[in-house]
């Protein structure tokens, strides 16, 4: 878990929203929501296999696009139980400080954007295509 730690440890020591650990090597990004951890399994598919992560939020759909992407630990802020049922379903080691039902939209009227696409969805490719859809429509 050397990985997990010092992306945890870069996590909080510094003012970055995601942390990727691989080898020693470090990934760093303060991007929003789940935009980070897309770009690290799209952009760096390489560098996300076998890496482990520390972020703000992991939810359902992140959780699936960690799967995708071969991340094999992850530390999350807040995550949700239905994040952690993937984690443990794929064999993705997750540490968080707070668990929830459901991570709310911004200004809290309802379900985060991500969640909703997540509802309902098992398949990593196909969460991926659906975030993917999501960053087009914008």
């Amino acid at each position: 878990m050397k990985d997990l730690e010092k992306a945890v440890q870069l996590f909080q020591d510094g003012e970055h929203s995601m942390v990727a650990v691989k080898n020693d090597k470090q990934w760093v990004t303060n991007g929003r929501g789940i935009k980070p951890l897309y770009q690290l399994v799209t952009g760096k598919p390489a560098f996300a296999d076998g890496a482990s992560i520390a972020d703000k939020v992991i939810g359902k759909a992140a959780a699936l696009l960690a799967v995708y992407g071969g991340i094999k630990a992850i530390y999350a802020e807040l995550t949700t139980t239905t994040a952690h049922q993937v984690c443990e379903r794929y064999g993705i080691t997750l540490k968080y400080k707070k668990k929830v039902e459901a991570i709310e939209n911004r200004d809290r009227t309802g379900l985060c954007p991500m969640e909703q696409l997540a509802k309902g969805e098992t398949d990593p490719a196909k969460m991926l295509e659906k975030v993917k859809q999501f960053f087009e429509n914008r």
